[in-house]
């Protein structure tokens, strides 16, 4: 749930501004003004934001390429051939992950954890 508060562009803006926090919590120099603890707690704190939105990047990216099934009758294949056996179908709507391609064919696994290979056309990407 937590990787989900924010999308991936919000997530990767509040990293660029955690970076740019914690260079100048520790370029600046200490003043009677910014104490030197001040400093530090501004540079921990954004270490802090650095670590979770990285943290958060990396767990969006993992489906940032997942797909959606388009096509009504769309059979999963048990190798990327025409001629190749269906191993069951998936339904239209359905959430993909691809896996790998091959020609016109990519191995892909759904939701349920099925896998198989499906053909380029009776899926759409939905982040290209």
């Amino acid at each position: 749930r937590f990787i989900h508060v924010l999308a991936l562009d919000r997530w990767t803006i509040l990293l660029l501004a955690s970076v740019l926090l914690f260079a100048a919590a520790l370029l600046f120099p200490a003043t009677p003004k910014l104490k030197n603890s001040t400093r530090m707690m501004a540079a921990a704190g954004s270490l802090l934001l650095i670590l979770a939105s990285a943290f958060a990047i990396v767990g969006q990216y993992r489906h940032y390429h997942d797909g959606v099934v388009i096509a009504a009758d769309a059979r999963l294949r048990i190798s990327p051939f025409d001629s190749a056996a269906a191993g069951g179908s998936i339904q239209e709507g359905r959430l993909i992950t691809p896996l790998k391609k091959h020609k016109n064919y990519t191995l892909i696994r759904d939701e349920a954890g099925r896998s198989g290979w499906l053909a380029a056309d009776e899926f759409l990407y939905i982040a290209q």
